[in-house]
């Protein structure tokens, strides 16, 4: 996200200095030094934008868990289930941080990792947040 922002603030910012260095016209300084301050600002905002924001309850049902970690009094998600892959940040309990924890360390060893909220099997989706780690899949012989 940084690199784009800083590319498009770039290939934006560099004609525009160009432009007011070359001419030295007085009518483009008020033009050009309120662009040269803001742009970067939008370029910032509108890449923030793209990245969407957290959703503040845990996923329903199982998920499949792309990161897992711990900031401050949040764990945060990131999940794909079958509406799509979403950001979720949950309120931390230790258990969960360590769940959390445990669970990026094997997404880390290239290890699949499932979640759900609640025991796994139960009706209810109730308790703290518990993550699984699937059996490797082999390669295809052949």
């Amino acid at each position: 996200m940084l690199a784009l922002t800083v590319a498009a603030t770039l290939a934006v910012l560099a004609p525009l200095a160009w432009l007011l260095v070359e001419t030295s016209r007085r009518k483009w300084l008020a033009f050009a030094i309120p662009a040269l301050v803001a742009l970067p600002l939008a370029f910032y905002a509108y890449g923030s934008s793209l990245l969407g924001y957290a959703v503040a309850n845990a996923p329903r049902g199982e998920f499949d868990v792309v990161h897992a970690s711990v900031e401050g009094d949040r764990v945060l998600l990131l999940v794909t289930t079958p509406d799509g892959t979403r950001f979720h940040a949950v309120p931390a309990t230790e258990a969960s941080r360590k769940a959390a924890g445990e669970a990026q360390a094997n997404l880390e060893k290239g290890l699949p990792v499932k979640g759900r909220k609640g025991a796994p099997g139960a009706d209810n989706n109730d308790g703290e947040l518990v993550f699984y780690v699937l059996p490797p899949t082999a390669a295809p012989k052949g």
